[in-house]
């Protein structure tokens, strides 16, 4: 994963703060035997990825490699929803040469030549 010095923390006045509950986030997906939880929190991970102010913090907990793995596990609306958090985080430069240098071009290929599968 690229390395930053843009980890911004943003805490709220109830709850977790940012880099918490992304975190939170991360391992009820990691931990989670539902498809459907899966599918929830993934969801959420892609939206958060949608925020420039969340990068160092997707960064720091290695989001986007989760994004990654997602293209190649699951069923296909799985790795659509891997695909929509890639999307949104994809115009920040390190996340963009991440991206590339792990075969994710290949990996979208795949999934829309190929939709069935998985």
């Amino acid at each position: 994963m690229p390395k930053t010095n843009k980890n911004r923390e943003r805490k709220s006045k109830k709850g977790p703060d940012r880099l918490e509950y992304l975190s939170q986030l991360k391992s009820e997906f990691e931990e989670s035997r539902s498809e459907g939880n899966k599918l929830q929190v993934l969801g959420n991970l892609a939206n958060f990825a949608y925020d420039p102010q969340n990068y160092g913090h997707l960064e720091l907990l290695e989001i986007p490699k989760l994004f990654i793995g997602s293209c190649y596990d699951g069923p296909p609306i799985r790795r659509e929803f891997a695909i929509g958090g890639i999307a949104n985080c994809c115009g920040y430069p390190p996340f963009k040469t991440f991206f590339l240098e792990n075969g994710v071009m290949e990996a979208i290929f795949s999934i829309y030549l190929h939709p069935e599968s998985g």
